[in-house]
C-alpha cells in the first residue's frame, strides 16, 4: 500500500494550488522553501517528486528532461479520483 502522505507534502500541495491559482505558473522551489519555512531546497524537491509520483501534480520539463517548479499543473487528490484514504487508527495489539 502506498504511504500516506506527510504533513509537509499536504502543506507544499495547498501552497502550489493558492500559487498557481494566483499567478497563471508554479512558484520557483525557493519560493515555496521560503514560504512554507522548509529547511533545504532538496527537501523542497524530494516532496515534489514525490507528489509527481503520486500522482497529485504534473511538472513540465526542459529541453535537457529536467523538471521545471514553474512548469506544474496541480491535479486532483486521490480522494477526488475516487481513492481510498489511508487508515490511520492506531493498531490493534494482538
Amino acid at each position: 500500500m502506498p504511504r500516506p502522505a506527510s504533513p509537509l507534502r499536504g502543506r507544499i500541495l495547498n501552497y502550489l494550488r493558492r500559487y498557481v491559482g494566483e499567478h497563471d505558473h508554479g512558484p520557483t522551489i525557493r519560493q515555496i522553501m521560503d514560504a512554507l519555512n522548509v529547511s533545504s531546497t532538496s527537501v523542497v524537491e524530494y516532496h515534489l517528486v514525490a507528489l509527481e509520483k503520486r500522482g497529485q501534480i504534473q511538472r513540465g520539463r526542459d529541453i535537457n528532461g529536467r523538471a521545471q517548479a514553474r512548469l506544474l499543473n496541480v491535479l486532483a487528490m486521490p480522494e477526488q479520483r475516487g481513492e481510498l484514504k489511508q487508515n490511520n487508527s492506531p493498531r490493534m495489539k494482538e
